[in-house]
């Protein structure tokens, strides 16, 4: 049973973590657009 709390703990981590990250990449997004566009940037990016 430990291991399974340990999955679910790990699980809840995880996101958290996504989370996070998404609210990184909401800060980034309009600083990249502001960006000339260039090679290096995924083109997910620029859509």
């Amino acid at each position: 049973m430990q291991i399974l709390h340990d999955c679910m703990d790990a699980g809840g981590r995880a996101m958290q973590d996504d989370k996070l990250l998404l609210r990184l990449l909401h800060l980034v997004h309009p600083v990249l657009q502001q960006l000339p566009r260039s090679k290096y940037l995924p083109k997910r990016l620029e859509e």
